[in-house]
């Protein structure tokens, strides 16, 4: 690789050296916003954490290691005990093992959750540092730090997420630390950074299915850019075959044992079929959607869901949703620019991991979308009642594991315009738009209020047949 290839971005100005207590602030910011929302949040409002809490205290109260998903119930939200309703998580359970004997026991003690919670933080404030660490390698001026680190800090979801127990915190926080071991790996060429983008690819697979095919298909964009390029080494290849083939074991193991890598056990069916509270939803529903209109719901249910709240948004709200749109206009704009100079054998570093990223998220999405409309056909009305299987399931969290592809590339865009008028504006923009989502588009006291009062999704319906009655259910 020759020097001018190893630049990651343009040359940047003379105020770019900043002093790393700016970004210890913004850990610091990141893992207090977490502890705090773990303080206060109830343990069924968001990311279904009463189940993932469940799925490790069935692990602590039967002691194995790989248990039949048909067999896990969900606790009670009170008192911690099982019921004999059937959890609809169809993970591997290598990060509920791994909490199971981290946290302290669960059952029967739901003042437990709080240690959960704080080692979830623990594992996305890893992933936060090296999105941080990966910003202080890119020879940034003041601005496009900034541009760069508080679309992360703000992003709606990370710290409410990273303050729950929930595989999604060991998802992006293996990405993350993939995203910067690959950027580095293209800018250095040193194969060190290869064995800790591997053992993170490994780590996403562990976590869930959605994060490998990301991570993975990330590790392999870079590497094949970089053969094509020929700038690797030989032994790469065969340690990251090796790398996705651990990753990919947990899904090996369950088509071996249920046909598939996604087993489609009683309590997610259950789940699947799930009447749909939220009248407005699906007030003309009629029947399933057609392929190209549910792909459509599909993107519309991904920028809603953007600031994941259940409540009816006001105009001012559902305006500022405008910011994510706006971030991905420019990180197309970005990505555009990397892939030309790409085919031209003159792309950064950041050019690369940006190309192989957006790839990899592409095609996830794409499958993400013909599995979901799978589920819209099959399970979307029961009975002629719409379910929970009509709506798309088009979160955003489940591509955090490459979410910070979109700032990154929102940085080539910025950076192209060095010198111009245009930089401090766009910059400026950038920064400003999660701060107006933040405070103009989150929720009032009085929404919260109201959205409390309307039926939720009852994930306690489906139950295991022949399990022993767990404690009464009181909601």
């Amino acid at each position: 690789m020759s020097a001018a290839t190893a630049n990651i971005l343009p040359k940047p100005s003379r105020e770019a050296v900043r002093p790393n207590q700016l970004r210890a602030v913004f850990i610091l910011c990141f893992a207090f916003a977490a502890v705090v929302g773990a303080l206060q949040r109830d343990v069924l409002i968001g990311f279904d954490e009463i189940t993932h809490v469940s799925y490790i205290a069935h692990i602590q109260s039967t002691g194995d290691a790989w248990p039949r998903l048909e067999s896990l119930r969900i606790l009670e939200p009170l008192a911690f005990h099982f019921t004999n309703s059937a959890s609809y998580l169809n993970h591997p359970p290598t990060y509920y093992f791994a909490l199971a004997h981290l946290g302290p026991t669960i059952e029967g003690n739901s003042g437990a959750v709080l240690g959960l919670r704080l080692l979830n933080i623990a594992i996305a404030t890893v992933g936060f540092g090296a999105l941080v660490a990966l910003g202080a390698s890119l020879g940034l001026s003041r601005i496009e730090e900034y541009a760069w680190l508080v679309p992360l800090l703000l992003a709606p979801v990370l710290t409410p997420l990273a303050g729950s127990v929930n595989n999604d915190n060991l998802a992006i926080a293996s990405g993350c630390v993939a995203l910067l071991a690959l950027h580095r790996l293209a800018a250095t060429n040193q194969s060190r950074w290869l064995l800790v983008a591997a053992p993170a690819m490994i780590c996403a697979g562990f976590a869930k299915l959605t994060s490998f095919i990301l991570v993975g298909g990330l590790v392999a964009g870079v590497l094949a850019i970089m053969v094509w390029r020929r700038s690797w080494q030989g032994w790469w290849l065969p340690v990251a075959a090796a790398a996705a083939l651990v990753g990919a074991a947990p899904y090996l193991i369950f088509l071996a044992q249920y046909g598939s890598p996604t087993p489609a056990t009683p309590g997610q069916i259950g789940l699947l079929t799930n009447p749909l509270p939220f009248n407005e939803l699906t007030k003309d529903a009629t029947g399933a959607l057609s392929f190209p209109a549910y792909a459509l719901a599909f993107v519309k249910a991904f920028i809603r869901e953007w600031e994941p709240v259940v409540i009816d948004r006001t105009p001012l709200q559902l305006a500022t949703l405008s910011a994510p749109v706006f971030a991905l206009i420019c990180a197309l704009a970005g990505a555009r620019a990397a892939a030309t100079r790409l085919m031209r054998n003159e792309a950064s570093a950041t050019d690369i991991v940006v190309v192989a990223g957006l790839a990899a998220a592409l095609v996830t999405a794409a499958v993400h979308i013909v599995f979901s409309y799978r589920h819209h056909i099959h399970y979307g009305f029961v009975d002629g009642v719409p379910t929970y299987s009509y709506t798309p399931d088009a979160y955003p969290r489940y591509y955090m594991p490459l979410g910070a592809v979109v700032p990154l590339a929102c940085l080539l865009l910025l950076t192209s315009l060095r010198k111009t008028r245009l930089h401090m504006i766009l910059a400026s923009a950038l920064i400003a738009a999660p701060v107006a989502l933040i405070i103009l588009g989150s929720p009032s006291e009085a929404q919260y209020t109201a959205a409390q009062k309307k039926p939720g999704l009852d994930i306690y319906r489906t139950r295991i047949i022949g399990a022993p009655e767990g404690a009464a259910l009181e909601r």
